[in-house]
């Protein structure tokens, strides 16, 4: 059987936002939130930007 999550990743998404938002305003700085937030790295490779890069070039030319 498959289950299908319509929208629930981009609700969560908005509400995480909005709850980050809201640590920065009322603390003023982001180190009150580097526990609740993934690293640098996580974020790097979730987002492969060099390898996009690499394969757009590779189709371009």
């Amino acid at each position: 059987s498959v289950i299908i999550y319509a929208n629930q990743t981009q609700r969560a998404k908005i509400f995480g936002i909005k709850k980050v938002l809201k640590i920065l305003k009322t603390e003023k700085n982001a180190k009150a939130l580097e526990n609740d937030i993934c690293s640098l790295d996580e974020f790097r490779n979730l987002t492969p930007i060099e390898e996009t890069k690499r394969r757009k070039d590779k189709y371009e030319n």
